[in-house]
């Protein structure tokens, strides 16, 4: 008999643990979802943005000016 209580007590413990566990995992998948969503989202903007003649232009300034400051650095 009392063993029969004692692994009912180690059931309910890890039954515990395994809810636990699997809330986590649902915060984590929620979480993951939420970013996913804003990826896409500034994804989509960026690539409308490279798209547009300004974005292009933002973009060539960009590089030149990287390019302008990895030459004045080995100088």
């Amino acid at each position: 008999m009392n063993n029969i209580k004692q692994l009912e007590d180690e059931v309910r413990v890890l039954k515990k643990e395994l809810r636990e566990q699997l809330d986590a995992r649902k915060r984590e998948l929620h979480e993951l979802q939420r970013l996913q969503s804003s990826y896409e989202t500034l994804e989509k903007k960026y690539l409308s943005l490279k798209s547009s003649f300004l974005g292009k232009m933002t973009i060539n300034y960009w590089l030149i000016r990287a390019r302008l400051k990895r030459l004045l650095r080995k100088e």
